[in-house]
């Protein structure tokens, strides 16, 4: 066996300081037993971003997810919702601060994102049905540029 290769990893200048949940929901509306065997979820996101406070260098980023609704009991005989707020430092010295609304609205979903499906699972199993694992998703590659 090879030896195990080493590599750098840095910090990145924004840190997930605090995760707290907003909502944890599960209904359901049949015996587990009467619930269809399920191949994919649909699911919908919402994403809502504060404003960035230069003065504490905090962004809260606000994240919800939910499958099923009363239109379509056929398919899902459960809904559950998840909101998840978390609270996110900006270190100002490493990170221009005109650009973090944006890396708030495209990047911090993605690291919210494993939280939402794990709530979803442990929702689901509690519940007494199928697990419901959520899809991986794509992550775009990004570079962080410096500015000197």
């Amino acid at each position: 066996m090879d030896e195990p290769k080493t590599f750098q990893m840095n910090n990145h200048p924004i840190q997930l300081k605090s995760l707290n949940v907003k909502e944890l929901s599960i209904t359901t509306m049949s015996f587990p037993d009467d619930i269809p065997e399920y191949e994919t979820i649909d699911y919908e996101i919402g994403i809502g971003v504060s404003h960035f406070d230069k003065k504490s260098s905090f962004i809260k980023v606000g994240m919800s997810l939910r499958i099923g609704c009363e239109d379509n009991p056929i398919t899902y005989p459960f809904k559950i919702k998840v909101e998840l707020i978390g609270l996110f430092f900006v270190d100002q010295l490493n990170f221009d601060f005109n650009n973090v609304e944006d890396w708030a609205n495209k990047s911090a979903p993605f690291i919210l994102f494993p939280y939402l499906r794990e709530h979803v699972y442990t929702l689901s199993v509690r519940a007494g049905i199928k697990p419901i694992i959520l899809p991986l998703i794509e992550v775009p590659v990004f570079k962080l540029n410096k500015q000197v």
